[in-house]
C-alpha cells in the first residue's frame, strides 16, 4: 500500500512538473518569442515598423536568443532553476517594454534583450524536467510552445476586432505572460521536484552525431523562420482573404500535437531519417505559395511548417539530451544556440536577397533551397555515429 502511494505521488508530480516546464516554453517561446509575429502587423500598420525593419527586428531577436544559449551553456545543476526562474521575469517585463518602445532601434534592443530570456528558459526548462522526469516528457514539454504561439495569436485577434492597438496588444501579452508563468516559478521555487538524475549512459544513442546535428538543426533555423516570420505578411497582402492572426494561431496549433508525432517516428525510424521526412514537409510549405495563391494552398503550407518546425526542436533536444553522458557541456545549449543563429541569419538573408522592398518569392526560395540542403545533410550516412552505437553496444 506504501509503495502504490508512493508510486501514485511520483507519478503525479512529473505531470505536475511536465505541465510547469510546457507552461514556461508557452510564456517564453509562444508569447515572448512569437508574439513579434502576432503583433508585428499592427505595428507595420501603424507606420511603427516596415517590412524590412521587422525582418531586422527578428534579426536581432534571435541574435538575443543564440547569446542566451551561449550564456547557458555551462550553467551547473543547483543553478537550473533559478536561472529559469529570472529567464520567465525577464520576458513578462520586456513583453510590457516593447508596448513603450516608439523607435525601430528600441525595438530592436527589446527584441534582442526578449531571445535572450528565451533561450534561458528553453534550455534550463528542458534541463531541470529532463533531470526530473526524463525523456518521456518531451512531447508534452515542446507542445507547450505551440499553445502559447494560440494564445498570442487569439490574444491579438481579439485585441485587433475591437480596434485595440500595438500598445494594448503587447500589455495583454505581458499580463498573459504574467499569470501563465506563475505556476513554473512556484514549481522551480520549491524543493519538491528533486532531480533523480535518469542514467543517460544506458540510453541508446542517436544516429547522427553532435556536430552533424547541431549543423543540421541550425540550418533547419534558417529554413523554417523565413517562412514562419513572413506567414502574416503573406496573408496581409496577398488575395487569401484571411485573417492573418488566425492564420498564425493555425500554425501555432498544428504545432502541438506535431511533438508526439515527430518524437514517434524518431523513435521509430531514427534521427536522420526522421529530420529528413520533417525537411521535405517543411520544404512543400515553403514553396507553396510561391505557385499558388489559393487560400487552401496557405493553409496547407501552414500546417505544412506548423506541423513540423516543433517536431524539429524537439527532436534534436531529444537526441542532445541522448548525447549527454558523452559530454562535458550542454549540447541542448549549443544546439539552441545554432539554431538561434540560423534563425538570426535567416530574416537579415532574405532582406539581402530582396533588396530595398521585401521579395517573399526571393525569400520563401532561399528558405527551400536551405531546407534541401539540410535533407542532404541529414539523409547522409553518418559514420561517426553509427562506430559510436557499435562501441556502446
Amino acid at each position: 500500500m506504501t509503495q502504490h502511494a508512493a508510486s501514485n505521488r511520483s507519478a503525479y508530480t512529473d505531470v505536475l512538473a511536465t505541465v510547469c516546464a510546457a507552461l514556461a516554453l508557452a510564456v517564453a517561446i509562444g508569447l515572448g518569442r512569437f508574439g513579434f509575429i502576432a503583433v508585428s502587423p499592427l505595428m507595420v500598420q501603424r507606420g511603427i515598423l516596415d517590412l524590412r525593419g521587422e525582418a531586422i527586428a527578428q534579426a536581432t531577436h534571435f541574435l538575443g536568443y543564440f547569446v542566451g544559449a551561449i550564456v547557458v551553456v555551462r550553467v551547473p545543476r543547483r543553478g537550473v532553476a533559478i536561472t529559469c526562474a529570472a529567464g520567465l521575469v525577464a520576458t513578462a517585463f520586456l513583453l510590457a517594454a516593447t508596448a513603450f518602445a516608439i523607435t525601430e532601434a528600441w525595438i530592436c534592443v527589446d527584441r534582442f534583450l526578449s531571445g535572450a530570456a528565451s533561450a534561458v528558459v528553453m534550455v534550463m526548462a528542458s534541463t531541470w524536467l529532463f533531470q526530473i522526469v526524463g525523456m518521456r516528457a518531451a512531447p508534452l514539454l515542446y507542445s507547450g510552445a505551440g499553445l502559447g504561439i494560440v494564445a498570442a495569436g487569439e490574444s491579438v485577434a481579439m485585441l485587433s476586432r475591437h480596434g485595440a492597438s500595438e500598445e494594448s496588444a503587447w500589455l495583454t501579452l505581458a499580463l498573459a505572460a504574467g499569470a501563465l508563468m506563475l505556476p513554473p516559478l512556484a514549481a522551480l521555487m520549491t524543493d519538491r521536484f528533486a532531480a533523480r538524475a535518469p542514467d543517460l549512459a544506458s540510453s541508446e544513442r542517436p544516429d547522427i552525431n553532435p556536430r552533424r546535428l547541431v549543423i543540421v538543426y541550425a540550418a533547419g533555423g534558417f529554413g523554417y523562420i523565413i517562412s514562419a516570420t513572413y506567414l502574416p505578411a503573406l496573408v496581409a497582402h496577398g488575395t487569401y482573404h484571411l485573417n492573418p492572426v488566425h492564420v498564425f494561431s493555425f500554425f501555432g496549433l498544428c504545432a502541438v500535437p506535431s511533438c508526439f508525432f515527430w518524437l514517434r517516428l524518431d523513435a521509430k525510424v531514427g534521427t536522420r531519417r526522421a529530420l529528413g521526412m520533417n525537411y521535405c514537409i517543411q520544404v512543400l510549405g515553403t514553396v507553396l505559395p510561391m505557385v499558388s495563391s489559393h487560400p487552401a494552398a496557405l493553409l496547407i503550407a501552414t500546417a505544412a511548417v506548423g506541423g513540423t518546425f516543433m517536431g524539429v526542436v524537439a527532436m534534436a533536444m531529444a537526441a542532445g539530451r541522448r548525447h549527454a553522458s558523452d559530454l562535458e557541456y550542454n549540447l541542448m545549449a549549443v544546439l539552441t544556440a545554432a539554431y538561434a543563429l540560423g534563425q538570426a541569419v535567416g530574416p537579415a538573408a532574405s532582406a539581402w536577397v530582396s533588396g530595398p522592398v521585401i521579395n517573399l518569392n526571393a525569400s520563401l526560395g532561399l528558405a527551400a533551397l536551405i531546407l534541401l540542403a539540410s535533407i542532404v545533410t541529414a539523409l547522409a550516412p553518418d559514420r561517426a555515429a553509427a562506430e559510436a552505437r557499435v562501441v556502446q553496444t
